[in-house]
């Protein structure tokens, strides 16, 4: 069942490197299930179901769309494990069908962080300082980021701040899933 238009309470109690954040589910069954097949089990099918799903969400909206979708990058030794990168396999699907190009090389993580499920949101932030840096530079100034899960937002954060830094001034995360949500105040 999607999930209405609510501010999650992390996002009404701290401020984000990014302006808004679009997930049409929450991260709990069955969609928790969806997205470790994805991850862990490659199936790159759902990954087009994910994709087709949020893309779907994103156009019921009407605000203007960003410049370009950026999927959030893997470690290349991460990405080499994992044999593909989940948000770009759901961004590739969200391009086709809202017409937005995607950018996998403007910016990668060149550090290897330790996987983020079980880490404290503090161990997060740390895991994450400095974790991304510009490939090439690119003038945008609209971008969505693209992620299969938003937890903490620590993620997303470290990514905007280097986005930011490059005069990027408008930041979206669309995501499949979000974690827990409560009502905007």
């Amino acid at each position: 069942m999607p999930v209405p238009n609510v501010v999650c309470g992390e996002c009404l109690n701290h401020h984000h490197g990014f302006d808004h954040v679009r997930a049409p589910y929450l991260y709990q069954s069955p969609v928790d299930t969806l997205v470790q097949k994805l991850k862990f089990s490659r199936a790159l099918y759902v990954g087009k179901v994910m994709g087709t799903l949020l893309s779907n969400h994103i156009s019921s909206m009407s605000r203007p769309m960003p410049e370009v979708l950026i999927p959030i990058p893997l470690h290349y030794w991460r990405l080499f494990r994992r044999g593909f990168n989940q948000a770009a396999e759901i961004a590739e699907v969200i391009s086709q069908r809202l017409e937005i190009p995607v950018d996998t090389d403007c910016y990668v993580r060149t550090k290897n962080t330790l996987a983020q499920t079980g880490l404290s949101k503090t161990h997060r932030v740390r895991n994450l300082t400095d974790a991304f840096t510009r490939r090439r530079q690119k003038r945008y100034r609209h971008v969505a980021l693209v992620d299969d899960v938003l937890t903490t937002g620590s993620t997303a954060n470290a990514l905007s701040k280097a986005l930011r830094a490059d005069g990027v001034k408008l930041i979206e995360v669309w995501c499949f899933a979000r974690a827990e949500v409560a009502p905007q105040q």
